[in-house]
């Protein structure tokens, strides 16, 4: 999604080349707008999510086209990770929405991923996994 608002924006913003007036400003202005919130989707729009153990610590690193976003979770300050999905029903089938929430315990729920497919990414049995091999880490090494 955020290539092809690139795209569409640098299609826009090239159009003071061919037309003149108020129109070729405003298609500009519009092209530079798209430009600006595609940047944006490709720094702030994570993709993938990477947990690391340590032997008392956690980190969570979300990776996007532009960046990525690292946090290191110290003891006590995690109460859960757990990865949820639901099946909703759609016109064309269902569709399957996967959301990773971070349950801290100062700062509340982090939603650190968020993600709707038309086809299963997930099994019941890896999420099951995921979530007790995270969990038991969190419980085991992380308290206080």
């Amino acid at each position: 999604m955020p290539i092809i608002f690139f795209i569409f924006g640098a299609v826009f913003s090239c159009m003071f080349l061919f037309a003149e007036g108020i129109g070729g400003i405003i298609g500009t202005v519009f092209g530079v707008i798209f430009v600006l919130i595609s940047f944006c989707m490709m720094c702030k729009g994570y993709y993938s999510v990477y947990f690391t153990m340590g032997p008392n610590n956690l980190t969570v690193t979300k990776k996007a086209l532009c960046g990525r976003s690292t946090r290191v979770y110290l003891p006590g300050e995690l109460i859960s990770v757990e990865l949820t999905h639901d099946i909703l029903p759609t016109r064309d089938g269902r569709t399957f929405n996967y959301q990773l929430n971070i349950n801290t315990t100062n700062s509340g729920t982090d939603i650190a991923f968020r993600v709707g497919q038309s086809s299963p990414i997930f099994t019941m049995e890896e999420i099951g996994y995921f979530n007790y091999v995270i969990n038991f880490h969190i419980q085991n090494n992380m308290r206080m």
